[in-house]
């Protein structure tokens, strides 16, 4: 389904003189200058294309690091590092002052805010970090080891839960001016060039992942916040007794529950993703023959010519190229199975699927066209793990990835994190992409060895194969039976492991070829290397349209005219959480369906057609503060005229769950204390603008800042110190008329006090 080849890096060569190259005993900490508060640089990274035969790298993302405040990590003096891609906030890396060790690790994804921690095994040295979540490489060595050669082991954690050990390997060489450092964990290689210049290195690369280079280095570049008082964090690493604890019973949720002390065996399990991953449809590349088919996201009228008109439209003038003619000139051949199911399977893990057809500008896009339409936008996404090689020729090995690193992606991604994956299942030269969402794990001894156990793991994938037009999950699964070493407690362990073959099973499928995680951000905004001709903030507003609304308030009765055929639809906002009831009414219109949304563009919240003996409708829903959508239509084409909606509250006392800011008012006094470690507040947007929330200081002395749609969504931007300085938070941002959450909460969770927040345009 895509062209796929992905070659090894070869590391740097050595020169010929044995002289050139030198082992040396010492911390490389001791050989290049120490990060300062104020420092910047910036880093291109180029990751490799999971398509295409000549294996070129895409196109380079800039990744800014700006050293911006001093820190107190556990104690230990820390060098706060923001990290910014392409100028949008990407995360926050703690570096010890005096050896550069990784102290904490935090992303935001848009999905969630994450934590990788570096863990200790023992001794007091940490262990380097090989961020599997993260695109931006600041894999790290261990500066403060005092030999060429090291051996550490660390567990990679999110929010302090612990996941299996990794052995990693490290080498330092002299080469010239430059110092060569190697780190190896599993199939993963990673090489750094240091020089005495710079705090970073020059450039890092990891074979059939990504190339990376220092663009440049600012030293001391003044920032505001460098006199003032460091920060104190903890890193909160939960420690269990034990590496892993697998679930006692055979249906647990979470294979990773707590455990008894003395158990930690691994059990037979069940995971499912949080997400709710969709089918859709690979769309094929090749034309196959004149004219083109409809099956082409090129066809005459199909879904880029749709896109293409409508970016003319929103932006005033026509791409270029236009996307329809870069993928005619550029992906309209190959062979037979070729297509975007990569980026299909990416949009099916990371955007909910499209249920509805949206006309947005006077241009309709069905839902094909919407899912086909992401199936581009997402074909080029960042990835943050790759585990395994893609199989090129026979003399690759067709039971690569190990049984164990399959294992351990299964159970730390989908078993742990609940995040469905991607899987290439055919293990030979064709590259077909499936989202993984669920498995069914079945684990028994080995009665001929008892340090191995047997695993037979049914995994469920979403087809790619439907209609486009298709909603909901078609599935299909594919068993993977493999062995594991294990120690003494039934834990399994890097040792060797293989995979099991049985009678009359698809020898393409014995393993996966190779597993890989959609990096979780969005293409924010910028072109895509793939097809330029897309842009991400011009399909972010077609997914963003709205139909045209009535706006009502709850308590209240409007009355609207439905056209035969017809639709009409209602927007409203809750600010108390409680039961509400809507209910249509008579005028002409004498038969109607209700349904109620949070998003008109993702599934219906509630569906009704008949209530109270009538051929009217009544939906009845417990709502939590937010907007709302209701779409009142006929029975059948036959219904035309006036009707009434109604929309109630059956449990308010008038008490909104959040304090209303009042826009252009005086500033509202709030507070956190270690009971209450957030203070929520609501806004609500008459008109559509660009508006600005921000907070001051009192006893409490260093805000976070957030905005969402919703209090139990992900926020919409997040905002730690005021870009003129200080550690108070302020975000700007154009908003759309709704009712909005804002969130503060202390940057150190422990940390009581009171502020003060204002909002205004």
């Amino acid at each position: 389904m895509i062209r796929s080849k992905i070659l090894s890096f070869l590391f740097m060569s050595l020169f010929m003189a044995s002289s050139a190259t030198a082992l040396f005993a010492a911390s490389l900490a001791d050989r290049v200058p120490a990060v300062q508060v104020g420092d910047r640089w910036v880093i291109s990274v180029a990751q490799y294309h999971l398509q295409g035969a000549d294996s070129n790298l895409k196109a380079p993302t800039f990744f800014q690091f700006h050293a911006t405040a001093a820190a107190q990590v556990d104690d230990r003096a820390a060098v706060v590092i923001a990290i910014r891609e392409n100028g949008e906030s990407y995360g926050t890396l703690f570096l010890d002052r005096e050896t550069r060790q990784v102290l904490r690790w935090e992303k935001q994804t848009g999905q969630r805010t994450t934590f990788n921690y570096v863990a200790t095994d023992g001794g007091d040295l940490l262990a380097p970090i090989l961020a599997e979540n993260s695109r931006a490489p600041f894999d790290l060595p261990n500066f403060a080891q005092e030999s060429d050669k090291a051996a550490y082991q660390y567990v990679p954690a999110l929010e302090g839960d612990w996941g299996f050990p990794l052995a990693v390997q490290q080498t330092q060489e002299q080469h010239g001016e430059n110092i060569i450092v190697r780190l190896t964990q599993g199939n993963r290689r990673i090489s750094q060039t240091w020089s005495s210049e710079h705090p970073w290195w020059k450039n890092a690369q990891q074979p059939g992942f990504f190339v990376a280079k220092l663009v440049s280095y600012e030293h001391n570049h003044f920032v505001s916040k460098r006199a003032k008082s460091a920060k104190t964090v903890e890193r909160r690493v939960n420690r269990p007794v034990g590496r892993w604890a697998y679930p006692l019973s055979g249906n647990a949720q979470n294979p990773m529950a707590p455990a008894p002390q003395a158990h930690h065996k691994l059990e037979s399990h069940n995971a499912e993703s949080e997400h709710y991953v969709w089918s859709g449809y690979w769309w094929p590349s090749a034309r196959d023959g004149e004219p083109t088919p409809e099956t082409r996201t090129y066809a005459d009228g199909g879904l880029l010519e749709k896109y293409d008109r409508y970016h003319e439209i929103v932006n005033g003038e026509p791409a270029n190229p236009t996307s329809k003619q870069w993928e005619l000139d550029n992906y309209s051949t190959g062979q037979a199975w070729f297509g975007h199911c990569n980026g299909y399977a990416a949009a099916a893990v990371l955007h909910n699927e499209p249920v509805r057809p949206i006309t947005a500008e006077g241009v309709t896009f069905t839902i094909g066209d919407l899912k086909g339409l992401l199936s581009e936008a997402y074909y080029d996404i960042g990835v943050s793990a790759f585990v395994g090689d893609r199989y090129n020729y026979e003399s690759d090995p067709e039971e690569d990835p190990t049984a164990y690193e399959v294992h351990r992606t299964f159970v730390t991604y989908l078993g742990q994190q609940k995040q469905p994956m991607v899987l290439d299942i055919d293990r030979r030269a064709e590259v077909w992409n499936f989202p993984m969402y669920r498995y069914e794990m079945t684990v028994t001894p080995d009665t001929a060895n008892a340090n191995r156990v047997n695993v037979v793991c049914e995994a469920f994938f979403a087809s790619a194969s439907v209609g486009a037009n298709f909603t909901g999950r078609k599935s299909f699964k594919v068993v993977y039976r493999y062995w594991l070493t294990v120690d003494g407690d039934g834990n399994p362990t890097n040792g060797p492991s293989g995979w099991t073959k049985v009678s009359g099973q698809n020898d393409k499928q014995v393993n996966p070829d190779f597993i890989w995680i959609p990096e979780g951000n969005p293409p924010s905004g910028r072109r895509r290397s793939h097809n330029p001709g897309l842009d991400w903030n011009t399909i972010s507003s077609l997914f963003n349209t709205r139909p045209a609304a009535t706006a009502m308030f709850v308590g209240e009765t409007y009355q609207e005219s439905l056209p035969a055929g017809g639709e009409v639809w209602f927007r409203f906002n809750v600010t108390e959480s409680a039961a509400y009831r809507l209910t249509t009414a008579g005028g002409e219109v004498t038969d109607t369906t209700l349904e109620l949304f949070a998003n008109p563009n993702d599934r219906r919240l509630a569906f009704n057609d008949d209530a109270n003996d009538t051929y009217y409708s009544e939906i009845r829903q417990q709502l939590t503060p937010g907007t709302y959508f209701a779409r009142v239509a006929g029975y059948d084409s036959s219904q035309a005229g006036t009707f009434s909606l109604t929309v109630a509250c059956d449990g308010c006392n008038g008490t909104p769950d959040y304090p209303l800011l009042e826009q252009d008012a005086a500033p509202t006094t709030g507070s956190v204390s270690a009971e209450q470690r957030e203070a929520w507040f609501m806004i609500e947007i008459r008109e559509a603008g660009t508006y600005k929330v921000e907070t001051f200081l009192g006893s409490l002395k260093d805000t976070v800042l957030s905005l969402h749609d919703n209090p139990n969504a992900p926020a919409l931007i997040e905002n730690d110190d005021k870009p003129a300085g200080g550690y108070a938070s302020a975000i700007t941002r154009r908003l759309e008329a709704g009712t909005y959450f804002v969130k503060v909460r202390a940057y150190n969770r422990d940390q009581p006090g009171d502020f003060t927040i204002q909002f205004g345009r």
